[in-house]
C-alpha cells in the first residue's frame, strides 16, 4: 500500500506540473489534483461508462472492468487481473466533482469541464504491486494559454515544465529524451524520462496524441525496473463491432 501511494503521489505531481502548462485556472488545477470533496447528500447512480450523444464535441472513453476504449482517439487498452483501475465514482472525484455524477448528467458535465479549459482524467490504473501505473487525461488544446503555433511546440513546452517542476520538488533528473513511440499503431510524440529521490528511481514516458483541437495525454510510470515500453505495448486499436 505504501508503494502504491508513493507511485500515485508522484504521478499526481507530474500531471499537476503538466496541467499547469496545459490548463487554465490554478484553483481548478488544485481541485483536480488534490481534491478535498464534500460528500454529496444526493443519491448517486451506479457507475456507468460515458456514452456518446449527438452534438457533443468529443467521444469520451468507455471503461469496463480493466478495459478502456476511446473511439475518438482510436485507442484501447486491456489490462489483466494484476491491475487495478479507478472506477467512475473515483474518477468523478479526481475531476473535481463533489461525488459521483448521475449517469444522465455525465456527458454534459464532462463536456462543460473540457469547454471551461480543464483537463479531464479519463482513466487511471496501477499494478497490484504499485510499481507500475498508467494515467490518461484529455483537454481542449484551444483553451491552452501558451497557444504555440503547433502541437509539437506545445509538447516541448510541456516536457520542459515537467522537468523543471520535478527539480523544484527536489527530484534528481537522471535523463530526459524527446523521441517518438508507436502506440496503438500510430507514431506519437514521446518524452522518456527518469528521476530519483531518496534512492527510489521512477522511469516514465509522457505520450501526446492530437485529434482536431483535443489532446490525449498518457503518462506511463514504473518504479525500480523500467516497464514503460511494455505498458505502451498494451495499447491497440479498438475492435470494430460487426454491423
Amino acid at each position: 500500500m505504501q508503494t502504491y501511494n508513493r507511485t500515485k503521489t508522484v504521478i499526481a505531481l507530474v500531471m499537476a506540473v503538466f496541467m499547469l502548462a496545459s490548463c487554465t485556472g490554478c484553483a481548478d488545477l488544485a481541485q483536480l489534483i488534490s481534491p478535498t470533496p464534500t460528500p454529496s447528500p444526493t443519491p448517486t447512480a451506479t457507475p456507468e461508462p460515458l456514452i456518446r450523444k449527438e452534438g457533443m464535441p468529443i467521444t469520451f472513453g468507455q471503461m469496463s472492468g480493466n478495459s478502456y476504449v476511446n473511439e475518438y482517439f482510436d485507442v484501447a487498452v486491456d489490462l489483466d487481473d494484476l491491475w487495478f483501475t479507478e472506477d467512475t465514482k473515483h474518477l468523478d472525484v479526481i475531476n473535481g466533482f463533489a461525488g459521483e455524477v448521475p449517469y444522465s448528467e455525465r456527458e454534459q458535465a464532462y463536456s462543460d469541464l473540457l469547454n471551461n479549459g480543464n483537463m479531464v482524467r479519463e482513466f487511471y490504473a496501477h499494478s497490484h504491486t504499485g510499481l507500475k501505473a498508467i494515467s490518461i487525461d484529455i483537454y481542449d488544446y484551444s483553451q491552452v494559454p501558451d497557444q504555440y503555433p503547433d502541437i509539437f511546440m506545445h509538447y516541448i513546452s510541456g516536457t520542459l515544465k515537467i522537468t523543471q517542476g520535478l527539480k523544484d520538488q527536489g527530484y534528481s533528473i537522471l535523463n530526459g529524451v524527446n523521441s517518438s513511440t508507436t502506440i496503438a499503431g500510430e507514431t506519437q510524440y514521446c518524452f522518456y524520462f527518469s528521476y530519483e529521490k531518496n534512492g527510489t528511481v521512477w522511469n516514465c514516458a509522457y505520450v501526446l496524441m492530437n485529434r482536431d483541437k483535443y489532446v490525449m495525454s498518457i503518462l506511463f510510470s514504473s518504479m525500480v525496473t523500467n516497464h514503460v515500453d511494455e505498458m505502451i505495448g498494451f495499447f491497440h486499436k479498438p475492435v470494430q463491432k460487426a454491423v
